[in-house]
C-alpha cells in the first residue's frame, strides 16, 4: 500500500512528530509511506526515519495555518494532483482534517484516517480542530483516539460517526528489569514548555515541597517558548540548586534509570508517551487527573498517584509522601508493570496493521 502521513510540522520536537516517526519506520518494512509536512524550520525530521520514508513539504519556515487556510489548501491541492495514488491517507492532527479533506477529493479512491493526539474537549468552540474533530468523524473512514475515556467522549459527543477505534501511541521502550533505583534522590518531568503542559504549575509544586527535602533534585528536560518564563520563576524563589532546567536531550532513555520518581503536571494531554517510557522504566508517577492519558496508566496508590486538577498542596503532599518513603517507592515500582502488558510495541504496531487493511 502507498500510505500518506499529513503533520503539520516534522522538523518540529513534539508528541505527534516522534510517534508519526516511529509508526512510519514501522511500517516502511512493508508500505510505501510520504509524510508530507505542511512546513519546515529545520534541515531535516527532527526524529530519525527510515532512508525508505520520503518526505515533503509544502512551505519552507512558518506560515501561520489559521490566517493562511487558503495559501495552505492550494498547496496541498496542488501536492495530490502532481501525487496521484496513494491509497490511504492519516491525518496527524485534527486540525488539518479542513485542509486535507478539501485538497484530496480527487483521490476518491483513497481511505482516510484521521487521529486525535489530545482529547475530544480539548480545543475551542469552531476553531479549526473543532471543525476538524467533526468533520473527521462524519467522513473519515476511520477515527482513532488514544484512551479508553476519549474513545467513550467521542461515542457521547457525536451523533455521527463511520468508524471509531482506541489504539494506544507507539513508542519504542520495553519494560526494564531491575534497573529502578530506589535510593536516587531525583526527580524527573519532560516535556514542550507550553501552557499545557503546565511547567508553570509544576514549579509551584515545587516551592512547596523541594524546601522540605533539601538532599533531593527534580530536573526538567526539555525546551520551547515558555523556558525563559519558567527559568525566571525558579530564580524568584529561589530554587535554583534544586529546580534545575536541563534543556532538550536526545537520549531519554538513557536518562530515566537515574532517577526514583517522574511527575506530570499537565493541563491535558493525548496519551503521553513520556509516561509510557517512565512505567516501562518502573518508575512510580504521581501525575494531575487531567483529560485524558494519566488515568489509564496509574493505579491510585498502587504504582504512583493522581491528583485532581490542579491542586498543587495535593500534588506536593502525594510528592513529598514518595521522598520520605524508601519502602512505598520500592512498591509502586513493582506495581508499575500491571498495565504495561497493553502497552507493548508489537501489540500496537499490529492494531495499526488490522486497521490499514481493513478500513
Amino acid at each position: 500500500m502507498r500510505i500518506l502521513y499529513i503533520v503539520y510540522n516534522i522538523t518540529r520536537c513534539g508528541g505527534v512528530q516522534r510517534v508519526t516517526s516511529l509508526m512510519a519506520n514501522r511500517l516502511s518494512a512493508e508500505h510505501e509511506i510520504c509524510i508530507l509536512s505542511l512546513c519546515r524550520e529545520g534541515t531535516k525530521p527532527y526524529f530519525p526515519l527510515d532512508d525508505k520514508v520520503r518526505v515533503e513539504y509544502l512551505f519552507e519556515g512558518h506560515i501561520r495555518f489559521r490566517t493562511h487556510f487558503l495559501k495552505h489548501l492550494l498547496a496541498a491541492r496542488s501536492f495530490s494532483k502532481s501525487n496521484p495514488g496513494f491509497d490511504i491517507m492519516i491525518n496527524n492532527e485534527m486540525g488539518l482534517v479542513p485542509i486535507t479533506y478539501l485538497a484530496f477529493r480527487n483521490q476518491r479512491q483513497m481511505k482516510t484516517v484521521s487521529i486525535e493526539h489530545t482529547n475530544f474537549s480539548a480545543c475551542k468552540m469552531f476553531s479549526l480542530a473543532w471543525f476538524g474533530k467533526r468533520l473527521a468523524c462524519r467522513k473519515s473512514d476511520a477515527v482513532v483516539v488514544l484512551t479508553k475515556r476519549d474513545y467513550e467522549d467521542y461515542r457521547n459527543g457525536v451523533k455521527k460517526i463511520k468508524r471509531l477505534e482506541q489504539v494506544y501511541n507507539l513508542h519504542e521502550e520495553t519494560p526494564s528489569r531491575d534497573t529502578y533505583n530506589p535510593d536516587s534522590k531525583k526527580i524527573m518531568s519532560c516535556g514542550r514548555f507550553v501552557p499545557q503542559k503546565g511547567f508553570d504549575l509544576l514549579v509551584e509544586v515545587a516551592k512547596l515541597v523541594l524546601p522540605r527535602f533539601p538532599e533531593w533534585q527534580w530536573h526538567i528536560f526539555g525546551d520551547g517558548r515558555e523556558y525563559g518564563r519558567v527559568e525566571a520563576k525558579i530564580e524568584e524563589y529561589g530554587l535554583g540548586d534544586q529546580l534545575i532546567l536541563k534543556g532538550f536531550s536526545n537520549n531519554l532513555q538513557e536518562q530515566y534509570p537515574k532517577y526514583s520518581l517522574y511527575v506530570l503536571t499537565s493541563r491535558m494531554e493525548g496519551m503521553a508517551v513520556v509516561l509510557i517510557e517512565a512505567q516501562a522504566n518502573q518508575m512510580p508517577i504521581v501525575s494531575f487527573d487531567c483529560k485524558n492519558g494519566p488515568r489509564e496508566l496509574i493505579l491510585d496508590g498502587e504504582n504512583g498517584y493522581l491528583v485532581d486538577c490542579f491542586d498543587l498542596e495535593a500534588m506536593a503532599e502525594r510528592i513529598g509522601e514518595i521522598l520520605a518513603d524508601r519502602e512505598k517507592r520500592i512498591r509502586f515500582s513493582s506495581n508499575s508493570q500491571q498495565l504495561f502488558n497493553k502497552l507493548d510495541p508489537e501489540a500496537i504496531a499490529e492494531c495499526w496493521r488490522n486497521l490499514l487493511q481493513t478500513i
